[in-house]
C-alpha cells in the first residue's frame, strides 16, 4: 500500500479580498483574480505576488492563459480584460453584454466565455473580438471547457450540461 502526505502551504497574496480564480501559463507565471477588480501576479512560482492594476472595481470571476504572457480575465457586468505582458497592464475588451461572465477557457487563439442568462461568447483571435453564441438556455452557465478545437461543453444552473460539436 502506498501512502503519501499532500500539503498545501499558505502563501501571502498581499490582499484580504476574496480571490476567485487562478491560472498559470507555466511553472513560474501566474495570475489570480478576485472581487473588487483585484488582480495579483507572480513570476516566481507563487513565492511572491504583486498588484496588477485591472482598471475596474467589478468582481473578477475567472482567468485563463492564451500563451506565456497573454491572459484573459472576466467578471461581472460583461467585463473582459486582456494582458499581453504577463499582467503588466490590462486592456478592457468589449463583450457587448452586461451579463455577468463566469467561466473562461482558451485553446490557443480560440477563447470561450460562459455566463449569466445562458450567455456564451466566442473569440477566434485570442480575445480581441467577441461574438455571441446561441446556447439555447437562460440558465447561468458557470463553466465552459473544450476537449478539442470544436468539441466543447458548458455547465450551469438547473443541472444544465450543453455540448457543441462545431465550436458553438
Amino acid at each position: 500500500m502506498n501512502s503519501f502526505t499532500q500539503t498545501f502551504l499558505p502563501l501571502n497574496s498581499g490582499v484580504s479580498t476574496q480571490l476567485n480564480a487562478i491560472s498559470f501559463s507555466n511553472q513560474s507565471m501566474g495570475i489570480v483574480v478576485g472581487n473588487s477588480g483585484v488582480i495579483r501576479k507572480t513570476s516566481n512560482a507563487g513565492l511572491t505576488w504583486s498588484a496588477s492594476s485591472s482598471g475596474t472595481s467589478v468582481d473578477l470571476t475567472d482567468v485563463t492563459f492564451i500563451d506565456a504572457t497573454t491572459f484573459i480575465a472576466i467578471g461581472k457586468l460583461g467585463t473582459i480584460l486582456k494582458t499581453t505582458n504577463a499582467g503588466g497592464s490590462w486592456t478592457a475588451v468589449s463583450s457587448n453584454t452586461n451579463n455577468d461572465l463566469l467561466g473562461v477557457f482558451a485553446n490557443g487563439s480560440r477563447v470561450y466565455i460562459s455566463g449569466a442568462n445562458g450567455i456564451v461568447l466566442a473569440s477566434i483571435n485570442g480575445g480581441n473580438a467577441w461574438t455571441t453564441v446561441n446556447s439555447g438556455t437562460s440558465f447561468h452557465l458557470n463553466k465552459v471547457y473544450f476537449v478539442s478545437e470544436f468539441v466543447g461543453f458548458a455547465v450551469g444552473d438547473g443541472g444544465t450540461i450543453l455540448k457543441t460539436n462545431n465550436g458553438g
